[in-house]
């Protein structure tokens, strides 16, 4: 069986802006790679057969180079790149990647009912941001990822029908 890398995700930055009770990224401090080391991981990546980049965090948007990394990954690299935030208060920057070439963007929400969400404020971030590029892209690339728990189960169906529409 002749098996390749479809997709690839990065974990650009262990930096977060939020404390998220189920995260166990925020507890953990590492030195981030140069933009320089990311391009050749980059490299590496391709040239093992991966055809889209996933970049994860952390909260991926406060890597200071993240602009020129999507640009890279997209338009240099020819990857499909996507990226996962927690949409707090980064709505100017998630336009300019998309100018840059960011394809799809991942959000989390658990919960249209913020009461019974685990992370309200997050879940709040990420309707706000759905909403933002619904009235300014035509079909924005949106993925939705959720977290299962006791509060979201009986739920889940009217929020799959909501990032469905």
């Amino acid at each position: 069986m002749d098996n390749k890398i479809v997709n690839a995700g990065i974990r650009l930055t262990r930096q977060c802006n939020m404390k998220c009770i189920y995260c166990n990224i925020q507890n953990t401090i590492r030195k981030d790679l140069t933009l320089s080391e990311w391009k050749n991981a980059v490299d590496i990546i391709k040239d093992l057969g991966a055809r889209e980049i996933v970049i994860l965090g952390g909260e991926p948007t406060l890597y200071p180079y993240i602009l020129e990394l999507v640009e890279y990954i997209s338009r240099q690299a020819k990857l499909t790149c996507s990226l996962t935030t927690n949409a707090f208060d980064n709505f100017d920057l998630v336009k300019k990647l998309f100018k840059n070439g960011l394809s799809s963007l991942g959000v989390s929400v658990d919960n249209l009912d913020l009461k019974n969400s685990i992370s309200p404020l997050k879940a709040k971030n990420g309707l706000n941001l759905i909403e933002y590029l619904n009235l300014n892209y035509d079909n924005p690339n949106i993925i939705n990822y959720t977290i299962l728990n006791k509060k979201n189960v009986n739920s889940v169906i009217c929020l799959i029908k909501f990032m469905n529409e």
